[in-house]
């Protein structure tokens, strides 16, 4: 497979800027990508790993709501499979740091809520994380919270989740891990809402700014999901958190300077040092119906409005065709 293949198979965090030639890549493998079939099945030996730094596992753990702990959500593959116990031969060539995610796509956000709420909760939370990552040789993880007080969360939730951030943030900085945070990088009065951008800022390593669904489905039309900038029939969103009625286009440009305004307040500046911002970009683009019989399958249209991910891609004898 060539690395162009590579690309368009996994997402690619891209740190914003290098300082003296250091630079971070953070390379994730989403465990879904197991339980597509035939070509478009991915393994993360499949990666190639000279182009990443980090290594981050996506999905397949979550937070027990009842108790705070984390939960195993794939166990097929994490225990079954052994996945788990691979982990450590995973450090390989350019990879010298070896990550998961609590939370994704997958995961109720009332499950969050639930756990920052509660000290208790919270203790438990820390408590069985730490457990979890020196069983199995991790370096740092991902928390991937969808969405701070949106699908299920409370008003709450965005002081909550600075408490739980302060927390863990000093639990790792003595046990030298990684602590990343996702934060959806559409930067609409709703979602900032969720957010106390200055105080996640402070208390991670590393800020994943997922820009993956600049797109809103009622536009019947396709467009790039994430684009780097804006264009004349763009996405607009009310900013928050002042009082400007100022409208902003959703793409990449407009989140990141958005998180460099907010972080300005904690007297931090990416565009100073940058090593911090992570941009996620997912390859995948919104599909619509089409009218007339449709195969499904490797090079035929999707038959239904939603996603279409790069996987099934079209082939030819000689390479990739089209994605």
């Amino acid at each position: 497979m060539t690395s162009f293949q590579y690309v368009l198979m996994i997402m690619i965090f891209l740190i914003c800027g290098c300082i003296a030639k250091e630079y971070n890549v953070f390379c994730q493998y989403d465990l879904g990508s197991y339980y597509y079939k035939g070509r478009s099945q991915f393994f993360e030996w499949h990666l190639d790993s000279r182009l990443c730094t980090h290594l981050v596992l996506g999905s397949g753990v979550g937070v027990d709501e009842d108790s705070g702990e984390l939960r195993i959500t794939d166990k097929i593959l994490l225990l079954e499979k052994d996945k788990l116990r691979s982990v450590k031969t995973m450090k390989w060539d350019s990879i010298k740091k070896v990550m998961f995610t609590i939370g994704g796509w997958e995961e109720d956000s009332s499950s969050f809520s639930r756990m920052v709420a509660s000290p208790k909760k919270r203790d438990n939370f820390y408590s069985s994380m730490l457990e979890f990552m020196f069983k199995w040789g991790f370096d740092g993880v991902q928390i991937d919270w969808r969405y701070p007080t949106l699908l299920g969360g409370h008003p709450e939730d965005r002081q909550n989740f600075v408490i739980l951030l302060e927390e863990l943030g000093l639990i790792f900085q003595k046990n030298q891990l990684i602590l990343m945070v996702a934060v959806l990088g559409r930067t609409n009065k709703r979602n900032l809402e969720g957010y106390n951008i200055p105080e996640i800022v402070k208390n991670s390593d590393f800020i994943h700014l997922m820009l993956h669904d600049e797109q809103d489905p009622y536009r019947l039309r396709l467009a790039y999901n994430a684009p780097l900038l804006g264009y004349e029939d763009s996405v607009t969103d009310s900013i928050m958190p002042t009082n400007s009625s100022k409208e902003i286009q959703a793409n990449m440009s407009t989140a990141s300077n958005c998180y460099n305004d907010h972080s300005e307040l904690m007297q931090f500046n990416w565009q100073r040092d940058p090593r911090g911002m992570a941009l996620g970009v997912h390859i995948s683009f919104p599909t619509l119906p089409v009218s007339g019989p449709t195969k499904i399958g490797v090079c035929n249209s999707p038959n239904r409005a939603g996603s279409w991910t790069s996987w099934p891609r079209c082939r030819k004898p000689h390479g990739v065709i089209g994605g």
